[in-house]
């Protein structure tokens, strides 16, 4: 074999070696640009779950319960504002939607308790990591969202009429029982809502969208059930000034 032979089947041998190397770094490019921020987006779930949307990122019960009651005395405050520039007449001028309210939803996971009796706590925080994703992913961003421990979470609406209310909790339950969960195959969730008043406590609000989310869960679950349509036909009626506990399992 001549050098001159030898030499041309070396450049040729580089050029492939080149080639690949600009294969495997495109193919980088392309799918590593898709699958880190996905894996990096499920790590960071571990800290949204513990405290989804919340002020604080790894706060307690008690100071989601506290952030929760924040941003409500903020809207209590807001709508009463609203309610006394009405009567003064001012309403008219600062109120441009005046049907838009806004709502409160409690919100839980049907038959949770028999993923972790199946699977183990481990992968029902999985299952509850996914499901925060798709809440994010879900509801509009003035929307907040707060979890209260377990399977229980609490979402307060921006204002919107009462039928954008259905509609956004009504895309939600649609979407988490078409959603197929590793292992777990499917779940679904009932939802009880109730429009807040200006005259309302958190744990009043709380105790009426927690009636409604009871009487989902009584009837058939995998519903969203709105309170002032079941008081209008009698049934469920105006809790005492304590929240309802959400409903188990």
């Amino acid at each position: 074999m001549t050098g001159e032979h030898m030499r041309n089947k070396l450049a040729g041998v580089s050029l492939m070696g080149l080639i690949v190397v600009l294969v495997v770094l495109a193919v980088i490019a392309l799918f590593g640009m898709k699958v880190i921020p996905s894996y990096m987006e499920f790590r960071g779930m571990k800290n949204a779950i513990q405290s989804i949307a919340r002020e604080k990122p790894n706060g307690t019960p008690a100071e989601v319960r506290k952030s929760f009651e924040a941003r409500m005395n903020g809207v209590l405050a807001a709508q009463r504002e609203a309610h006394a520039n009405w009567q003064f007449g001012a309403g008219e001028r600062r109120a441009a939607r005046p049907n838009e309210h806004h709502w409160l939803a409690v919100l839980d996971v049907d038959g949770f308790r028999s993923v972790n009796d199946r699977f183990g706590h481990l992968y029902g925080d999985d299952v509850l990591m996914l499901l925060a994703r798709q809440m994010m992913r879900s509801f509009r961003l003035e929307d907040r969202l707060f979890r209260f421990g377990g399977k229980e979470f609490v979402i307060l609406l921006s204002p919107c009429a009462a039928a954008g209310a259905v509609k956004l909790l009504e895309r939600f339950r649609s979407v988490m029982e078409d959603y197929e969960f590793p292992r777990a195959e499917r779940l679904t969730v009932s939802i009880g809502f109730c429009r807040i008043l200006p005259e309302d406590a958190a744990s009043i609000a709380l105790g009426r969208a927690g009636e409604a989310l009871h009487y989902a869960k009584r009837n058939g679950r995998n519903r969203v059930c709105s309170f002032e349509r079941l008081a209008a036909t009698g049934d469920v009626h105006e809790p005492g000034v304590a929240a309802s506990a959400p409903a188990r399992n």
